[in-house]
């Protein structure tokens, strides 16, 4: 069996785990990778654990693609086959590319960046050949191109993919958050097919959810990010880490990088950051909810993102989305807006002040305040809808109808509500506030699917969103067995558990 990691970021050092662990269990050798950034190439290349026959950088194409000579006959050859159904959308999966753009580029420019990308992956993939393809976020040009392309040639590919609100993850074989694993061990149960074996974790964690009387654990982190962060002092911390990118980015790798811009440029972001978070906190732009209305409630999708620049863009365009909602309510509801706090205070994410102005203007909106816990919205709710972000999953949780204009993982419920087409939404969501009738025995068995189909140990720290992790700490942490068995299951190796 031959093996290839696309080894981004924190990733890359589970990844690592991996290959090691497939040698010392199956005697496996034949491995490559692709490193998303020059330092874990620089690790993957001078480690001594594993020899990697093939390894990549994802932005080698990127070196120098100005030379290239654009072949209109080749695009047109490569959109009939590997369109999803063009190719502008793997440009438009590139927050780099597609929505900051800073280096502005223009469509000759996009044009050869994409047929740069595909002559690059076609190549790996020849020189490779590999039967696996083991990766986690799909959220930019190199990636989404391996994946559309290795899916066309049949190449098996196995994605890590969070399951929402459960602190779960799911090994997947697409990018749309389609957990074949487990919504068809859900209509298994459904069809008696199955029997249910998980019924006491279930109820407790519906139990816990219904009635928490705490604030979300991702709220609590964004509130102390922001206390511990979001001052000049903090800010002026950073001094030491802009000399060092000023470094890379003039004389060193980040050059020939795209996502990179220069650092003078980021620190003005910084800036602009930090004073648009202050007057965002200190102005009249937000508001508390008033529980005793009738409302329904749309949470602002976190930009740019894998939800809807891959999953749905056609549903990019938030602003126009929201006046949509809004002229689509009963005349007696309000329409909550909330944005997400990274959106507001978080990152060079930050919204121009104009978006929020634009939504004030419109008479049946309230813009809530980004750090207003989104629990209690939803629980004093009559409606949700999302593009496919947590909130839809919690507004289930809590019984409420939701409906959904994107791909998500719950789809599977009977009880959602689909938008596809935007000139049916005044009715859906009539339907929506005078027919829903919630279905917990259902949801109940698709929380069963969840525990019985996803790891539920410690993958946030094995994968390093709480500090990377040497490779020895990795394969030593007493979850990582258990990770890696379900691994192997997915790719064929060790029997899955329900066979």
């Amino acid at each position: 069996m031959r093996i290839m990691f696309y080894s981004n970021w924190e990733f890359t050092d589970l990844c690592h785990a991996f290959a090691i662990s497939f040698k010392k269990k199956y005697n496996m050798e034949n491995f490559s990778a692709i490193a998303a950034d020059i330092q874990d190439y620089n690790f993957l290349k001078n480690q001594n654990d594993i020899i990697y026959e093939k390894l990549y950088h994802v932005f080698e194409p990127y070196e120098n693609y100005e030379e290239e000579k654009i072949n209109d006959q080749y695009l047109d050859d490569m959109e009939e086959k590997y369109g999803i159904p063009n190719l502008w959308l793997l440009v438009y999966s590139d927050r780099d590319l597609a929505i900051y753009n800073k280096k502005h580029y223009t469509h000759d420019q996009y044009k050869k960046l994409i047929q740069r990308y595909i002559r690059f992956t076609e190549k790996i993939l020849d020189e490779s050949k590999p039967d696996y393809i083991i990766m986690d976020t799909i959220a930019t040009l190199p990636s989404y191109t391996l994946y559309t392309i290795a899916k066309k040639r049949g190449v098996q590919l196995r994605l890590f993919t969070p399951v929402k609100t459960t602190d779960r993850i799911g090994i997947i074989d697409n990018t749309f958050d389609d957990f074949t694993q487990i919504s068809d061990y859900f209509r298994k149960l459904k069809n008696n097919e199955k029997k249910v074996k998980h019924t006491k974790e279930v109820n407790e964690f519906l139990n816990i959810y219904r009635n928490r009387k705490i604030e979300s654990g991702y709220m609590q982190i964004a509130k102390r990010y922001i206390s511990k962060n979001f001052s000049l002092a903090a800010i002026s911390k950073k001094f030491p880490k802009f000399l060092a990118q000023f470094q890379h980015y003039y004389f060193g790798y980040h050059k020939k990088q795209y996502n990179k811009i220069d650092p003078l440029s980021k620190a003005v972001l910084t800036f602009e950051r930090y004073w648009k978070g202050h007057y965002f906190k200190f102005s009249n732009l937000f508001e508390k909810p008033h529980y005793g209305e009738q409302y329904a409630f749309f949470a602002l999708q976190l930009e740019p993102e894998m939800v809807t620049m891959v999953q749905a863009p056609m549903w990019v365009d938030q602003l126009s989305l929201i006046e949509n909602i809004a002229k689509s309510l009963p005349i007696n509801f309000k329409l909550y807006i909330k944005d997400h706090p990274q959106m507001v205070y978080f990152a060079d994410r930050i919204r121009p002040t104009a978006f929020y102005h634009r939504v004030k203007k419109i008479p049946n909106v309230r813009l809530i305040n980004p750090l207003e816990d989104s629990y209690n919205i939803i629980k004093n709710t009559k409606l949700v809808l999302t593009i496919g972000g947590t909130v839809g999953w919690e507004a289930i949780l809590l019984k409420k109808p939701v409906i959904i204009f994107g791909t998500t993982f719950y789809r599977c419920l009977d009880s959602l509500y689909r938008c596809e087409n935007i000139n049916e939404l005044p009715w859906l969501i009539k339907k929506a506030l005078k027919t829903h009738v919630h279905n917990d025995e259902d949801l109940k068995l698709l929380l069963d699917a969840i525990y019985e189909k996803s790891f539920g140990g410690a993958y946030p720290k094995l994968y390093g969103l709480e500090g990377r992790m040497k490779i020895p700490e990795i394969i030593s942490h007493k979850d990582f067995p258990e990770l890696f068995e379900y691994l192997c299951q997915e790719i064929g190796l060790e029997k899955r558990k329900d066979e």
